[in-house]
């Protein structure tokens, strides 16, 4: 060793244990909206059911049932599914 080395401060990551099952800087779940068919979505004020989800030139549009024309999913408002990060038993 060095004697710079010896006189710098430890850095607060480096004393962190790293774990081999998570990239480092990801936490140990993370939120993401998912659509399925079935799900309940809100649009605007009302509360409406998907019926399927296509995507197309890489855009996705989610169809709801009893409509027609397809809705982007930046207008609607679904509960975020939780995923874990590390392999669960």
């Amino acid at each position: 060793m060095d004697v710079a080395s010896l006189s710098s401060p430890p850095s607060p990551a480096a004393s962190l244990p790293v774990s081999s099952d998570r990239p480092e800087g990801w936490g140990e779940f993370f939120r993401m909206p998912v659509f399925h068919p079935g799900a309940q979505v809100r649009l605007g004020d009302r509360v409406e059911t998907v019926s399927h989800i296509t995507i197309r030139r890489q855009d996705m549009c989610i169809h709801l049932v009893g409509r027609d024309a397809p809705v982007p999913p930046e207008k609607l408002v679904v509960e975020p599914t939780v995923f874990a990060t590390c392999r669960m038993p």
